[in-house]
């Protein structure tokens, strides 16, 4: 079972992903955050397997919170998901520490496979941009 936090600042989006990964039997919901700060504090508190992250955010925004992540909790993988396309923002999310990028744009009902396929392969894209 693939433990997920989803950290977004617009309570839509959080609940919309809470909704789609529900529905799968190997994705379990274990918390959300609504910016870096407070997904640090529970990551160390829910230790999740995947944090899907939005990249702006107030207070701590989704990158600085991801190289911390990276640095001092490395068995959590951060998944960016954005609304960003361009490429310099995927190469700098996945300098600083993301395992993947995904974006809001993608059909909801392929999220919980491009989950599946970053965790287990390390695959930083669920399909070609």
């Amino acid at each position: 079972m693939l433990r997920i936090l989803i950290v977004d600042d617009t309570n839509l989006i959080r609940q919309a992903l809470n909704i789609c990964f529900q529905a799968e039997s190997d994705l379990k919901i274990v918390g959300t955050a609504r910016n870096g700060k407070e997904a640090i504090a529970k990551i160390v508190k829910f230790n999740p397997d995947i944090v899907v992250m939005d990249m702006d955010m107030p207070e701590m925004d989704g990158l600085t919170a991801t190289t911390i992540i990276s640095e001092y909790i490395s068995r959590t993988k951060v998944v960016i998901f954005s609304s960003y396309s361009h490429q310099n923002y995927i190469e700098r999310a996945l300098r600083v520490g993301a395992s993947g990028y995904l974006l809001k744009s993608q059909p909801v009902d392929e999220l919980p496979e491009a989950i599946r396929l970053i965790h287990h392969h390390d695959s930083p894209f669920a399909r070609p941009f």
